[in-house]
């Protein structure tokens, strides 16, 4: 964002989700953006920073903000950030969910680190979210994007793009077969 926006009183789209009502009101997100929600992350071969994305620099850990309003206000809640997180997560346990898996976007499905210690799957990623979701006596809109087929095309990458839009249909057919 641009430095005349912020002082026009612009908030970026992290902050938003976090500091706003509408974006509190949100009962999962999950995905990458690490490094636009806190400052100073950490770069490593398994979790670059992202020279694609935006980078925080106002010395704040937003995923520390939503964790405490959550905390604050008596919500039950769950962050987590890796796949053995979320396979231990017990959606009917919680309402509230933040899985944020990447300093930037996240790899490509069939790059990423399947380990415990590694990104889940669109697919795993919609699993949770329904089964966090339909927990819920009432109904819900779940939003699922297959990001990286974009990030593949504007990269060039046409089997990339072809095997993320492979990955985004084993999403749907998760998620039909979970609502059956």
């Amino acid at each position: 964002m641009s430095a005349e926006a912020q002082q026009d009183g612009c908030k970026d789209i992290a902050r938003q989700l976090v500091e706003d009502e509408t974006g509190r009101k949100i009962n999962v997100i999950m995905g990458g953006g690490r490094q636009m929600l806190v400052s100073g992350v950490t770069d490593n071969p398994a979790d670059p920073i992202d020279t694609w994305g935006c980078i925080s620099k106002d010395d704040r850990d937003l995923i520390t903000d939503w964790r405490n309003y959550k905390q604050q206000a008596g919500e039950r809640y769950a962050v987590v950030q890796n796949n053995g997180e979320l396979n231990a997560l017990h959606g009917e346990s919680v309402d509230y969910v933040l899985g944020i898996f990447a300093n930037g976007h996240l790899k490509y499905d069939h790059e990423r680190d399947r380990s415990d210690a590694g990104m889940p799957s669109l697919r795993n990623m919609t699993v949770k979210a329904l089964e966090v979701l339909k927990s819920k006596d009432k109904g819900f809109l779940l939003v699922v994007e297959g990001g990286m087929i974009d990030q593949a095309h504007h990269r060039g990458t046409a089997r990339r793009a072809l095997s993320e839009a492979l990955a985004l249909n084993e999403a749907v057919d998760a998620a039909v077969q979970e609502m059956r």
